[in-house]
């Protein structure tokens, strides 16, 4: 009898434990379910049968249901974050026209990703003034900021939001668009046309002179778009401005009018069957301009091609060159390029002794360019100074 009771009191004291030991292992997997699990998480739950935060989850294909503690066993859970990330393309336009004016481009602008103040990464723009960054994760404080300007434009000092918020999207990988713009830079062109020769000291302005101001990549006047060209005619203080133009390498500034008229000795030099229409403009542009007859005898001949008429024009017109300078490159056998890195030799200052150095037709433009080049730093200009100075000529 006494061990009966004795194996009776065993066994009930051992359903206790095991009673006591499920409670246990019950309360340490809802503690562990609700802990796994904070609002706003993507959770993956691995298991056809689930205790997850006190509640059951049956999954099955696409008959998800939920069910009471109790109503069946538990299996194992497991949790999962899938952070949400993003990439961003960037377009970048002009803030006027859209597209790049002038010879500025919107390509080489470098922008900066930060999250907040923190630089993460930096972008170019491409061919197509664009760029796609790489991947990063979602967040509220990701930006955009311009870090150096393409050529021709002005910083843009904009810090462009993102917007890659993780409450924007649904899905993992997300793509955002994005259009920035910039300012061009645009400047004035001012002309003060007199009709004094310099012997008197004394500038006698001159009313009614026609001058074509154009961007000079673009070849011609006529060519040049409106935005890239302006006509002024000169007030009776000789004076007059143009409206805001693009940014450009060199912008071309041609006197289309000037008081007196022409002679008909001028015309019929000009009006020459071995002329066509630019070669006689170039002709025209010298008397308009005031050059001698000496000086336009130098190019107003048929052997010149007009661009090679308009370095020689360049010479006396905007350099005051002498009729000797301008001879050393005022010959057919050069081209237009090497007679313009003969023209920037004198611009730059070289004597004359450095310029018939290199003067030489047997050389092609980029090995005069070279020499010049080298002379001018031997003379104290620093590199900046002689690329901005060849820049406008």
């Amino acid at each position: 009898m006494k061990n009966t009771k004795k194996r009776n009191l065993k066994r009930l004291s051992q359903r206790c434990f095991a009673v006591l030991l499920a409670v246990l292992m019950l309360f340490s997997c809802l503690s562990a379910g609700v802990s796994a699990l904070s609002i706003g998480e993507t959770v993956k739950v691995s298991g056809v049968k689930d205790w997850i935060g006190g509640y059951y989850y049956s999954f099955q294909g696409s008959d998800f249901g939920t069910h009471k503690y109790g109503q069946h066993a538990v299996t194992n859970a497991s949790f999962e974050n899938t952070l949400k990330k993003f990439t961003v393309t960037i377009q970048k336009q002009d803030s006027v026209t859209g597209e790049a004016q002038g010879d500025a481009t919107l390509e080489g602008a470098v922008y900066g990703i930060y999250d907040g103040d923190k630089l993460v990464d930096t972008y170019t723009t491409d061919s197509n003034y664009s760029f796609t960054t790489k991947e990063y994760i979602c967040g509220e404080n990701w930006s955009l900021r311009e870090l150096i300007p393409s050529e021709g434009y002005l910083l843009d000092e904009t810090v462009h939001h993102i917007g890659a918020e993780p409450g924007n999207f649904t899905i993992e990988h997300n793509p955002i668009s994005m259009t920035v713009t910039e300012n061009p830079i645009l400047g004035k062109i001012a002309i003060i046309k007199h009709n004094d020769n310099g012997d008197t000291q004394i500038e006698t302005p001159e009313v009614d002179a026609e001058f074509e101001v154009y961007l000079k990549s673009a070849g011609s006047y006529a060519a040049a778009k409106d935005r890239e060209r302006d006509l002024l005619v000169t007030d009776a203080n000789g004076f007059d401005q143009t409206k805001d133009l693009p940014y450009g390498i060199s912008a071309n500034i041609r006197c289309r009018k000037s008081k007196p008229l022409l002679t008909v000795a001028q015309l019929s030099k000009i009006a020459n069957p071995q002329f066509d229409i630019f070669q006689m403009s170039e002709i025209a542009y010298g008397y308009a301009g005031g050059l001698s007859e000496a000086q336009i005898a130098m190019y107003a001949d048929p052997k010149f091609s007009h661009e090679q008429m308009e370095v020689i024009w360049d010479g006396f017109a905007r350099f005051r060159l002498s009729e000797q300078q301008v001879s050393v490159y005022a010959d057919p056998k050069f081209t237009a390029a090497q007679m313009t890195e003969v023209l920037r030799g004198y611009a730059a200052g070289l004597s004359d002794a450095q310029i018939t150095e290199y003067a030489d037709s047997e050389l092609s433009a980029e090995q005069m360019q070279e020499i010049r080049e080298n002379y001018a730093l031997s003379e104290g200009l620093s590199r900046s100074e002689i690329e901005l100075q060849a820049m406008f000529i």
